[in-house]
């Protein structure tokens, strides 16, 4: 299923949460991660950011309802909570630094050369 969590050209910070069922009983959890052009894009025009297989620990049925929410902040990066209520609570959280993230000390310093930029 690839649905949008977080539409394209939304202002940042944003987040948002979509419930997805497994398609078949399990214990490891498959969440894909991708960037699509626009919020109908094929999905295999999409581009795979991350994937994950999330270990349960237990097996869950076909059809356990799945939470995922996201937030993406001003520095893209991408935080991912999976959450299960039924059939035992389970809570992980993922963080997903895009090649794009840069470290607080290189992103103070980028910050201030743009600043510094003038255009007459």
């Amino acid at each position: 299923n690839h649905l949008a969590v977080i539409p394209r050209n939304t202002q940042l910070p944003a987040e948002g949460e979509k419930i997805f069922w497994t398609a078949s009983a399990t214990d490891r959890l498959m969440l894909k991660i991708s960037e699509a052009e626009d919020n109908n894009c094929d999905v295999t025009r999409a581009v795979l950011l991350n994937d994950y297989g999330i270990p349960l620990g237990k097996t869950v049925p076909q059809g356990t309802q799945v939470k995922v929410k996201m937030r993406l902040d001003e520095n893209q990066i991408l935080k991912i909570w999976v959450e299960l209520d039924k059939p035992f609570p389970f809570r992980e959280e993922y963080r997903l630094d895009r090649r794009v993230n840069l470290e607080e000390r290189d992103r103070i310093r980028k910050t201030a050369i743009i600043a510094d930029i003038k255009v007459n």
